[in-house]
């Protein structure tokens, strides 16, 4: 110093060092060998020093503190002037003597994430926008933002706003290559002051067409503003129409997430996503006049379902009434999209297939009713037999349906055992052929009569046939089913078991017994009268062998009795015949005649 001082004095240096280039780890000893001339008799104390290391916002810093004796990690300051920061501040207490400041290094290179989401207004003559796309900003400061705006909008109709505060656009180069080729406007959107973390960019916009033609679908592409650089999060658009006006997805790339229409309001609001920057959103418009506003309605419907061995096919027929001029049918999950045949009044119609299994019917404006066909089957093969689900075409919440049947077909070989829930059984049990079977009360021809469609469909010739019926619309159901053989052979060894069982056990043919049975047959009949019929027409098998059985054990007892009785006979016969006894000794050579001797009163040696 140029002359001594005393009190209290700062001291400040300013010093910078470049980092190379790869660097991993830093290591920032502490200014050391301090040479400081004190007066005679002064006292000295070296006190803590306190660092705080600020590291800019691309700069990673691990400190290895394993490595930093005589470091003590302290809380970071509250610094005034430093905007909003996304590296942390580090603060230490050096001690006396401590080591260099240690720490792992890494360098970001500046990052942006978009998410993009827009309220779209879907008017009789235009459209109006509003996007807000979320910008993510990490490492680096950005003091503009760049997008890319479609070459139907025009610079001057939009309206940019950063966190609400209207700013200004620069156009740049667009990204064509040719006078032919017009391609979309890159515009940069200076920020009001260098931003990072999150940061909002709004675009409104409106742009007017040719009002919409009554009752007639049209083609509107929306267009949307997309940001130039960053990685894209997705887009998350709310479409709402205005009153009178339908509105539909037409491309493939946007998913409909939710319909937010609340019957019988038909599609007005949807939620659509799209994981691509796109560019532009396809929309079908549909505006109705005011006499063709009511709802559809199905007054007779029926679906006829045809189960083989390996699949299922479905045919539904509807009756529709009403003052809309598009049917719409969502298809069970399974059901093969690709091949879907659709008649409209005997005639095929053209039908549009979008995602989750949604078909679009178009109806003819000539007449107010129509009667709609729809043909599918399912690429999955089915379940084996026992219990199987069931779920059917759907249409629209906003379309009311009245009474409908099912027409069920199962192979010869296999029945129904337990009945569809939901559902209420149309058939009656009648003498057919060589059984009793389920004659449903209507035939196939009947219901096709009954709501006016074209004969068509697979033959139900030679397949178990059962109808049911229900109000309103198909509810999700199951049936069980099993084959003939299972049902013959299960009945058939229970009721031949139970046979066995009272031709061998002498006490189960007490009336007590037989009484039971008797009641439990009652009982089940009562309870599951379907059921118990078609088990006791399996069972006929076991109880002819269970009759058999008896009758063959019945003759054998019979032989076995005769056998014993003539025994019996032959040793009585042999026990009363003459017996001649040898002559006495001494007597003449002759044999005299003895009285007959009974078996009862003969001596053990003459009965020997």
């Amino acid at each position: 110093m140029k002359q001594p001082t005393g009190g209290h004095l700062d001291m400040r240096w300013v010093a910078r060092r470049a980092i190379p280039p790869g660097t991993k780890q830093l290591v920032v000893p502490l200014p050391q060998g301090w040479q400081v001339q004190w007066p005679s008799g002064a006292t000295v104390s070296l006190l803590p020093a306190s660092v705080v290391v600020i590291p800019e916002e691309n700069v990673e810093l691990r400190p290895d503190e394993k490595q930093m004796s005589g470091w003590v990690r302290q809380l970071a300051p509250s610094l005034s002037g430093l905007p909003k920061r996304q590296q942390p501040i580090l603060a230490y207490r050096a001690e006396s003597g401590a080591g260099a400041l240690v720490a792992g290094l890494q360098v970001h290179e500046r990052q942006l994430r978009v998410e993009g989401m827009a309220q779209v207004l879907v008017e009789e003559e235009g459209v109006q926008v509003e996007q807000k796309l979320s910008y993510t900003i990490a490492y680096e400061m950005v003091g503009t933002l760049s997008v890319w705006v479609p070459p139907v909008l025009p610079p001057e109709a939009l309206q940019v706003l950063v966190e609400g505060q209207p700013v200004s656009i620069v156009p740049t180069a667009p990204s064509a290559t040719g006078p032919e080729d017009v391609g979309p406007l890159q515009l940069a959107i200076p920020l009001p002051q260098p931003r990072i973390g999150a940061c909002d960019l709004t675009i409104r916009y409106r742009l007017k067409s040719e009002k919409l033609p009554a009752n007639q679908s049209q083609l509107r592409t929306v267009p949307l503003v997309v940001p130039a650089e960053g990685e894209w999060r997705g887009w998350r658009l709310t479409v709402t129409a205005q009153e009178g006006v339908q509105v539909k997805v037409r491309s493939p790339n946007w998913k409909e997430l939710e319909n937010l229409s609340e019957p019988p309001v038909p599609q007005r609001r949807l939620l659509l996503g799209c994981a691509e920057p796109a560019s532009e959103l396809p929309l079908g418009v549909y505006r109705e006049s005011a006499d063709l506003g009511r709802p559809l309605r199905i007054s007779r419907a029926f679906v006829q379902t045809w189960w083989t061995r390996s699949g299922r096919e479905d045919r539904a027929v509807y009756r529709l009434s009403g003052g809309r001029r598009e049917f719409a049918l969502r298809l069970p999950e399974g059901a093969n999209t690709g091949e879907v045949a659709v008649w409209v009044n005997g005639q095929p119609a053209v039908v549009q297939v979008e995602s989750g299994g949604r078909l679009l019917i178009g109806l003819p404006p000539e007449t107010a009713e129509w009667v709609v066909e729809v043909g599918y089957h399912f690429e999955e093969f089915r379940s084996p037999r026992g219990l199987l689900q069931v779920v059917f075409p759907q249409p629209e919440p906003s379309v009311w349906m009245d009474r409908c049947y099912w027409v069920c077909h199962l192979p010869r070989d296999e029945h129904l055992i337990i009945n569809p829930t939901g559902f209420v059984p149309e058939y009656q049990w009648r003498w057919n052929g060589w059984a009793w079977g389920r004659v449903p009360r209507w035939t196939p021809a009947d219901l096709e009569v009954w709501v006016g469609a074209r004969p068509g469909g697979l033959s139900p010739e030679g397949m178990n046939t059962y109808l049911f019926s229900t109000i309103g619309r198909f509810p999700p159901t199951s049936l069980y089913t099993a084959g003939r053989s299972v049902l013959v052979l299960t009945a058939s060894l229970a009721a031949l078991g139970l046979g066995i069982l009272v031709i061998y056990v002498p006490a189960l043919r007490h009336p007590v017994w037989i009484l039971a049975v008797g009641i439990g047959l009652g009982a089940s009949a009562l309870l599951w009268p379907e059921q118990t019929v078609l088990g006791i027409q399996a069972a006929v098998l076991g109880v002819i062998l269970a009759v058999v059985a008896a009758l063959l054990q019945r003759r054998i007892a019979a032989r076995q009795t005769a056998t014993a009785r003539i025994a019996a006979r032959l040793l009585d016969q042999e026990s009363t015949q003459r017996q001649y006894l040898p002559p006495p000794p001494g007597s003449t050579g002759s044999t005299h005649l003895m009285p007959p001797v009974s078996a009862s009163t003969a001596s053990p040696d003459m009965a020997s």
